[in-house]
């Protein structure tokens, strides 16, 4: 490749976002550069590999090769023991190889025209005339290109978000995510372990992959997820009496709802524009709606021949038409989440052994939706005295419970 090659758009990451975008843009006809810093797509894995079957759907992917798992329901454990197990009658989640799905999305985007640059990283970035030059850098050479359009999809640490002076998460999650040797509980039920010291401000969990073998892992916003990762195992002994670790990654998670995640020639998409669910941390669906939405927004741009901000714009406004809502619900139920102690998590998994309350949430759970589960609560409060009640005790706050239902209540 020469010096100044000029491309349509050069996507910095190669992870589902940044190839769906690459993938949907290139369909259209337009030169597009894809620019990933490993040696391979998809690895190292930095994610759990949980999602829904809608995800799927989006991506345009069949599942055959990656879906390891089909799950339908969770074990939910506290501190103290107590458990909850929450069953439904559908498949409510997939657990994925990680590393395969990636690689597809970015073959698929091969397909589709554009050019990937394996183990290559962007190392600066400057603006001329009407262009945005980027400083590539391998272990043979360095190399510069042009492009009309800037696209960041490298994450939570983003380099293109910290060029542009776009706003970074509201808070990030440190996680650790391990496959494991483990005797299988259920093997169709995720676990999910709500303990305030050992979790600090997040859970840990147990994917079933089949065959005897898991995904554990665990996050916080303090400290050192490692650590926590070994005082969970050390706290329920008798679960991983037999457990045995094969491989261990890590990762950040962003969240917040950014005002900003465009600017002139440039937009973000992914981890890098925050687009992560803050109840679950999950950002494959909300990310390749993302992408979805800023290739739309970026072949119209191109096509016109505006690459201004005030173009690029639209790409924010259909975004948040798309998980505004949800996300804004979202981080009101981490509000409360947060409120929490490992008390409150035995009065709530008490309350979860109850009927009616377990067959609302098997049957309107959704990881990439939590509106669509609290909507049949809200509209059922007057009748619901529990709830309120529940509420009111794990918050302190009564108007802190009104946040989170009434708007969602008033949408519907």
């Amino acid at each position: 490749m020469k010096d100044h090659s000029q491309y349509d758009v050069v996507v910095i990451g190669a992870g589902p976002s940044g190839s769906a975008v690459a993938r949907d843009i290139a369909a259209h006809g337009f030169n597009v550069l894809l620019v990933e810093e490993h040696q391979q797509v998809g690895l190292p894995t930095h994610c759990a590999g949980l999602i829904t079957p809608r995800t799927l759907e989006l991506a345009d992917l069949r599942a055959d090769g990656f879906v390891q798992n089909e799950l339908t329901g969770a074990i939910i454990h506290s501190h103290s023991g107590l458990e909850a197990s929450i069953e439904g009658d559908r498949v409510h989640a997939l657990a994925i190889d990680r590393g395969r799905f990636d690689a597809a999305l970015a073959e698929r985007a091969i397909e589709s025209g554009a050019r990937l640059l394996l183990h290559t990283r962007a190392s600066g970035f400057e603006r001329r005339d009407g262009l945005i030059r980027v400083h590539l850098k391998n272990e043979r050479r360095h190399e510069t290109v042009e492009t009309r359009l800037l696209v960041g999809a490298d994450g939570a640490r983003s380099g293109v978000a910290q060029w542009a002076g776009l706003p970074g998460p509201d808070e990030v999650v440190y996680g650790v995510n391990a496959r494991v040797h483990l005797d299988q509980r259920a093997s169709h039920l995720v676990e999910v372990f709500l303990c305030r010291d050992l979790a600090p401000a997040w859970f840990g969990w147990i994917i079933p992959l089949g065959d005897g073998q898991a995904r554990l892992g665990i996050g916080t916003t303090q400290g050192s997820a490692a650590r926590c990762l070994k005082k969970l195992v050390a706290a329920f002994p008798s679960r991983f009496q037999n457990l045995k670790i094969l491989e261990v990654s890590g990762g950040v998670i962003p969240l917040g709802l950014p005002e900003r995640i465009h600017t002139d020639n440039l937009m973000l998409v992914g981890d890098a524009a925050c687009q992560v669910k803050p109840t679950s941390g999950g950002g494959v669906y909300t990310g390749l709606l993302g992408a979805r939405s800023c290739a739309q927004t970026a072949v119209r741009a191109l096509e016109e021949d505006d690459l201004s901000a005030e173009s690029l714009g639209r790409y924010h406004a259909s975004w948040i038409e798309d998980m505004g809502e949800e996300l804004q619900t979202g981080a009101l139920l981490r509000k409360i989440f947060m409120r929490l102690g490992d008390g409150d998590f035995d009065t709530l998994l008490s309350l979860l052994r109850k009927q009616p309350l377990a067959r609302i949430l098997s049957r309107y759970g959704d990881i990439d939706h939590p509106s669509h589960l609290v909507t049949p609560l809200a509209r059922m409060l007057p009748n619901l005295r529990v709830l309120l009640s529940m509420a009111a005790l794990v918050t302190d706050r009564e108007e802190l419970v009104d946040d989170v239902f009434a708007p969602v209540s008033s949408s519907r």
